[in-house]
């Protein structure tokens, strides 16, 4: 899914279900790097569809599952780029959530470094992979569910059962 595809798809799904409490938005990876448009470009559409959202479901809390960093991108010509990108785009859509009473899920485990949390294509999750990022969700909704936290898991905090370096 595409970055542009997030607005529509949300109100779409608003035909037939209620406004939900929590709205979980893991999106973007796929627009790191898209020829078609800048970086700085994407933040703005990013901005403006987490506008709408807002607009458009004022009771529901938003929630920013950051972008995974990926052993290669699509086209990618330099990955340091691409990587000091996705860090950006995380960092600056996190602070607009927040700033606007959302949250933000961090994945803390899901580095290059831990290659093991990477499929053999090297831009998907392994199972491994999958399955603490499935995690980190479960987790971090309780988090928001039952505390006045807006960021899991907490900086610094990592589930030294879960590093593989």
């Amino acid at each position: 899914m595409k970055w542009s595809e997030v607005g529509r798809k949300v109100q779409y799904l608003l035909n037939f279900e209620d406004a939900p409490d929590l709205l979980i938005i893991h999106c973007g990876g796929n627009d790191i790097g898209d020829p078609a448009g800048s970086n700085c470009e994407l933040r703005h559409k990013m901005f403006k569809t987490i506008q709408f959202l807002h607009n458009l479901l004022p009771s529901t809390r938003i929630i920013w599952s950051q972008i995974l960093p990926r052993l290669r991108w699509r086209d990618e010509i330099c990955h340091e780029a691409l990587e000091k990108a996705r860090i950006r785009t995380n960092s600056f859509i996190a602070t607009i959530i927040i700033q606007a009473g959302g949250a933000y899920i961090r994945y803390p485990e899901v580095v290059e470094l831990n290659t093991g949390m990477f499929s053999d294509d090297n831009v998907h999750l392994s199972v491994i992979g999958n399955e603490i990022f499935l995690y980190r969700i479960q987790q971090a909704i309780c988090a928001f569910v039952t505390s006045d936290t807006f960021v899991s898991p907490p900086p610094g905090e990592s589930g030294p059962w879960l590093n593989l370096i």
